[in-house]
């Protein structure tokens, strides 16, 4: 390997005599390739990637910032210069899990001005928001192509743990703001997870996407709910291959290598972005429906499940 070789010589002013003294630099860290495992400069967290198609993702939840407690309904987050989160329960265990599974490592959960770190609307995308540098908070667009990608109708599918893209997605479920508390799932028994996207509907509500393990849907909802975030890599373009499960850990400042590009996908993703005649918005009440139909209309008058 290239070092970079020091040398300081010194001359007797009596003689001859030369005194050399050689110092060699580290090698200089390897760059973070897409697929590989990052750590967050900010706090020294590690988060799995997984390169899915043309797009990199993060594989688990972000989990950045300072716990708060949810102990009322509504908003708590402020815009104070410092990243809160929710923890399930208010426990910061169920934000970082346990190391061998034991505790789900649900990450934190976010209301939508703080994942964008945005209190005065439509940020301009890319939105980096709570993600570490050089990664953003996947747009409509972004998730729809995630989804077209991986099945559209079926995605879920995918997405899930196990489900062979690599994206992991667990069952966490989310902060609830008519109540304060956490719940399972929005309009469901079971446990549900939810994610941000970084575009607003309007003033007062953001698209959230549902991921159970046999359905999938979306809609809009008040932008004071607390749900899990995915950053989604600034990269251009994808390397090739599947990444490798103990590939080495990198930090998330490192410069990546350019990756060998893969042909751009050709499928035409459903139309995802909100207008104001094609806008959904969930019932206040969240009350639990009877059965799960999978849903594949991204932000269409048809979303709700019957």
């Amino acid at each position: 390997m290239n070092r970079m070789i020091v040398v300081l010589v010194s001359l007797s002013l009596v003689g001859a005599a030369v005194t050399v003294a050689v110092a060699a630099t580290p090698d200089a860290p390897p760059q973070w390739q897409p697929g590989e495992s990052l750590v967050d400069d900010r706090d020294g967290q590690q988060y799995r990637t997984v390169v899915i198609g043309s797009q990199v993702w993060m594989a688990e939840n972000l989990n950045i910032g300072s716990l708060i407690r949810s102990t009322a309904q509504g908003s708590l987050m402020k815009d104070n210069g410092v990243i809160e989160k929710y923890c399930w329960d208010d426990d910061e265990a169920n934000c970082a899990g346990d190391g061998d599974g034991a505790v789900m490592r649900r990450g934190g959960f976010y209301e939508w001005q703080e994942a964008v770190q945005s209190w005065a609307g439509q940020p301009r995308l890319p939105v980096r928001g709570i993600c570490p540098a050089g990664w953003h908070l996947p747009s409509n667009d972004e998730w729809n192509v995630l989804f077209s990608r991986l099945g559209g109708a079926t995605a879920y599918r995918q997405l899930v743990v196990g489900g062979g893209s690599g994206f992991d997605a667990l069952m966490t479920g989310y902060r609830c703001t008519m109540t304060g508390g956490f719940r399972p799932s929005a309009m469901s028994a079971d446990f549900r997870t939810y994610f941000w996207s970084a575009n607003q509907t309007d003033a007062a509500n953001a698209p959230i996407l549902e991921i159970g393990m046999s359905s999938q849907q979306t809609f809009s909802f008040l932008k004071s709910v607390g749900l899990s975030v995915r950053c989604l890599w600034d990269g251009a373009g994808v390397a090739t291959g599947t990444p490798s499960a103990t590939t080495p850990v990198r930090t998330a400042t490192d410069t990546a290598v350019p990756p060998t590009i893969q042909p751009t996908d050709t499928a035409t993703p459903e139309p995802v972005i909100p207008t104001a005649t094609n806008t959904a918005t969930a019932a206040a009440t969240e009350t639990p429906r009877a059965t799960d139909v999978p849903v594949y209309k991204f932000f269409l008058p048809a979303l709700r499940r019957k």
